[in-house]
């Protein structure tokens, strides 16, 4: 009995699921759709989604190992579609770190020479090397 109920329970669920088309949310292509060259031309990329909503929700302004990657990250969107927004948004989020000394000081900055401060050196010379500008470059060291 048990097992009857089950098997029918079964046939009944597959053949509702079968009938549901789910939607594809921020996919630009199905889920089992192979990809072919040129089919993301113009359509959402995960990159910029990722990056467009940790911007919206904001991160913290810390010299942590993690936000730093999101940097990196922000950089790469940057690097990818040219949009400034990307840049601007790391190079605010550095200046929040240098501020209030301006002199390539980071604020908070307790000398440990631990990770999260090697990994930050990092998006200061990111910042660097599409600005120029010798504070970020003080910063990184």
């Amino acid at each position: 009995m048990k097992s009857t109920f089950v098997a029918a329970a079964t046939a009944v669920f597959a053949g509702l699921a079968s009938a549901v088309d789910l939607p594809t949310g921020w996919f630009s292509i199905a889920p089992d759709d192979e990809i072919q060259p040129g089919d993301l031309k113009g359509k959402p990329r995960y990159l910029t989604w990722m990056a467009d909503s940790q911007i919206k929700h904001g991160v913290e302004p810390t010299h942590a190992y993690t936000i730093s990657s999101f940097y990196s990250g922000v950089m790469l969107a940057y690097e990818r579609t040219g949009d400034q927004k990307y840049l601007d948004y790391v190079k605010h989020a550095t200046d929040i770190i240098l501020y209030p000394e301006w002199d390539g000081t980071i604020l908070l900055y307790n000398n440990s020479n631990s990770i999260d401060d090697i990994r930050f050196g990092h998006t200061f010379l990111d910042i660097y090397n599409k600005t120029g500008n010798e504070i970020y470059k003080t910063a990184a060291s």
